[in-house]
């Protein structure tokens, strides 16, 4: 599984999502799945408006409260984690990740 830590009002963010489109649709067939995490707060965006207005098709989740990120000691944004079959923390790379670079960090969770 590969998290994507992110929010509405961040530049970064915004950038990487027609990255993550793409391997997204390309890793099913692998058995790897995105999940986008929402960050934003209650007051700050709209994650389900702004997912169909950009054509997201994985599967986003609000982590309104903060616990998620916190949990996973994310404190930049974007953050992209890679999680093992057996629940163990592959990969964490803050900053926009380009295609190779995504590639690279999910490789070893195939």
């Amino acid at each position: 599984m590969v998290l994507d830590f992110w929010a509405t009002w961040c530049p970064p963010c915004r950038a990487e999502v027609p990255i993550l489109e793409k391997v997204s649709r390309a890793w099913q067939s692998q058995g790897i799945v995105l999940l986008g995490v929402n960050v934003d707060g209650l007051d700050q965006g709209d994650p389900r408006a702004f997912a169909e207005k950009h054509a997201i098709t994985y599967p986003i989740v609000q982590d309104a409260s903060g616990r998620v990120s916190r949990a996973y000691g994310i404190d930049t944004l974007p953050t992209v984690v890679v999680v093992s079959r057996d629940g163990s923390i592959l990969s964490v790379q803050s900053g926009v990740v380009g295609e190779d670079e995504l590639g690279d960090l999910v490789r070893p969770a195939l």
